[in-house]
Parts: structure tokens; sequence; C-alpha cells
């Protein structure tokens, strides 16, 4: 794995190179390469290593890395990989359909109802977080991982650009990047970007069995009234409605003040 072309293309990219060389690796091994690429790809890398290593070759260490239990590697890079696979090998397209699909955060809403079926099939407890989420704060992530331990898995929804309505240019961050974020905290399970206004028919497809908000709304008192039709139709599915109580930081409060 050190041949010049190898070296050239490392060097070649900035995020590889500076943590390769963190590692300290003199000799670096095909399934190191792949796993760094994971981490901190980008879709030309990807296309790269396909060009200098070979596709099945490839696919072998990816199908590998993948499967292993308990590593989320970046969905977007994964993602990279996937497409790649499907359009310039039909042959291995069936091992990239049987990729453990728990290393993919982000899902379609149809995938995500699906995988929570399965999941309450097994017994296990789906808690449901859902907001914009345009800036992330120490506040969102404390409420996430408190949402976390009422359950066994934690799915997050996120507001589509097109229906926030926090006020002029927003959301400061799109919604593709919203998601990301979130699926890069290692206590959210599953996230989804939402298709509607509010969570209302997010709730009746998803069927959680907690519905989890923050302590500012334990009153139920939303001037939008979004929250008290979400309240309703949790009752509606028979679920229950939490919330946690950590430090609370106002994302909008936040963006107008330091942005």
């Amino acid at each position: 794995m050190n041949s010049p072309e190898i070296k050239a293309f490392i060097k070649g990219n900035s995020a590889l190179f500076w943590w390769i060389k963190a590692e300290e690796k003199e000799n670096i091994s095909l399934d190191f390469l792949v796993e760094t690429i994971l981490n901190y790809g980008n879709e030309q890398s990807v296309k790269k290593l396909f060009e200098l290593v070979g596709i099945k070759q490839v696919a072998e260490i990816f199908y590998r890395q993948t499967s292993r239990q308990r590593v989320n590697y970046h969905p977007r890079t994964v993602h990279y990989f996937t497409l790649y696979f499907q359009r310039h090998v039909p042959e291995v397209k069936s091992l990239v359909l049987t990729m453990p699909d728990e290393n993919m955060k982000i899902l379609s809403f149809e995938e995500l109802a699906e995988k929570i079926h399965k999941l309450k099939v097994q017994g296990k407890m789906i808690v449901h977080c859902h907001g914009c989420f345009d800036l992330m704060h120490p506040g969102h992530i404390k409420y996430f991982q408190a949402a976390k331990h009422m359950g066994d898995i934690l799915v997050v929804t996120v507001t589509p650009d097109r229906y926030v309505d926090k006020g002029p240019d927003r959301p400061v961050f799109n919604e593709t990047l919203r998601a990301e974020s979130i699926a890069a905290l290692e206590c959210v399970d599953y996230v989804a970007i939402n298709q509607w206004p509010t969570a209302v028919e997010t709730l009746r497809l998803l069927r959680p069995h907690f519905y989890v908000k923050g302590q500012e709304f334990e009153q139920l008192e939303d001037k939008t009234g979004k929250l008290q039709q979400e309240y309703a139709v949790v009752t509606e599915i028979g679920a229950e409605i939490r919330f946690t109580h950590e430090i609370v930081f106002s994302s909008t409060k936040l963006l107008r003040e330091y942005f």
C-alpha cells in the first residue's frame, strides 16, 4: 500500500494526510485507508480509491468494515461508497444492499417507518424528538442524551427548510447539514428530514412509545399551536409525552446575538 500513486493520493487530500500523519503510520494497510476514508473522505476521495485499488477489493473491505457492530461511519461518505457500487458495478450491488443499515443513520421516511416497525417487533422502546435544530448547541445535546435514556432507540426528525418559521433568513443551516449534525451524535440512532410543517403526521406514521420535548414546553404552551396539535396525536396513538430537564438555550437568540 506504499506505492507512489497511493502516497500521492494521500498527500493530495489534506484530511486524509493529516489524520494518517497523526496516527504516525509508515506502512498503511488497505483496511486502514478504507476506514480513514469512511470517516474523513469525500466523494472525490472515494472515486479515487476505487480507481487506484479496484472495486472488488474495496467492496470486500467496505462490507467488513461497515458490518462491525457499534461502528457508525460518516453517513454521507457511506452513501458515496454505496452510490459508486450501484452505478458502476452491478455484480456487487447485492453485496452493498445487504450492508447493515444501522450504519446509515439518515433515512427516508419510508425506511425509518419500516426500521421502527422491525425494532418494535424486537421489543425495543422508541423515543422520538422533533424540531428545527438550526444551530446545534449544548442544550440540544443534553436534550438528546436525556431523551435516549428514556428508551432503547432515539429517532430525531428535523423540520425541512420550507417549513421553518423562525423569521427571515432562517434556517441558517439547511436541512441536510442539520440532519448530518444530529446524526453525528452517538446518542442518536436515526434521523429523518420531516415532510410536513409539524410532527402531527410524523407521529401517526412512526408511532413512537415516547414523544420527548424540553422542559420549556412542559406547560404545553406554544403560541403557534403546533405542540397542542402534537400532544393530541400522542394521546390518539397511545403514546406518552415526556419532558427533559436539562440546560436550555435558544438557537434564535444565539444566532441573533452572535452571528
